[in-house]
């Protein structure tokens, strides 16, 4: 099924792009390496599960704009989630987390915030229209929370656009994204889940969930664990986003 997204400098689409080439190399079709999931009924559902999870992946972008020359008082972390279209009219679970990298002798950690503080700002976010999705320069705090919410074809992928103070200490975000159960659920109970550089960069770095073989992580099962791991999920910042 075709739908509409746009791929600024062409950092929106390739995340996806190589997860589906990573699945396809593993899959059954590919000789190299057709071994990779069991030839049984367990292994194709897993097979089929992977698949499905590299076709329903949102994507973040962010960018930090630390002096406002636009008049517009947009300082700040400005975060933009693209959604795909088959997720509209289900709820879903947001938990963001500010972190503050550590140093040679300590580690990254949670930056100090009061209960909600992160998740109550994703809630004052907008849809916006898919032809944002690469804008930057007129972005307008005073406005985005105040207009009406952008209007989707049913095929149209949908961008939910943020807006988070930035002080100093605040250096990366990390977000889980939890779809509904009955929709998209991995065998290790995560979420889509990112890691954003917020010092300025448009496309930060990400952390894609691993695909679960076994007892081991692919591709890497040495990837650094991310500070959401180490915060009881009862005490994570939660928003719940009813997509339009």
């Amino acid at each position: 099924r075709k739908a509409s997204l746009p791929e600024p400098d062409g950092c929106l689409g390739y995340r996806g792009r190589f997860s589906l080439k990573l699945w396809l190399h593993r899959s059954r079709w590919n000789k190299s390496d057709a071994d990779y999931w069991q030839d049984n009924e367990e292994g194709h559902k897993d097979e089929m599960r992977a698949l499905h999870e590299v076709l329903m992946r949102p994507t973040i972008l962010a960018q930090t704009i630390k002096d406002d020359t636009s008049g517009r008082n947009s300082r700040g972390v400005w975060i933009k989630l693209v959604l795909p279209p088959d997720v509209a009219g289900n709820d879903i679970s947001i938990h963001p987390v500010m972190v503050t990298e550590g140093g040679w002798l300590t580690e990254d950690r949670e930056t100090s915030y009061r209960s909600g503080m992160y998740s109550s700002y994703f809630a004052q976010g907008n849809w916006v229209a898919l032809d944002q999705v690469a804008e930057w320069i007129t972005l307008d705090i005073r406005r985005y929370r105040h207009q009406p919410p952008a209007q989707y074809q049913a095929n149209d992928w949908r961008v939910w656009l943020v807006h988070v103070p930035h002080s100093k200490g605040m250096d990366k975000m990390e977000v889980e994204i939890h779809y509904p159960p009955s929709m998209l659920q991995r065998p290790d109970g995560k979420g889509y889940r990112f890691s954003i550089d917020l010092r300025g960069m448009q496309a930060g770095i990400l952390h894609d969930n691993p695909y679960i073989h076994g007892q081991v992580t692919e591709p890497n099962d040495k990837v650094e664990r991310l500070v959401i791991d180490k915060i009881p999920a009862r005490s994570r910042s939660v928003f719940t986003l009813g997509v339009i």
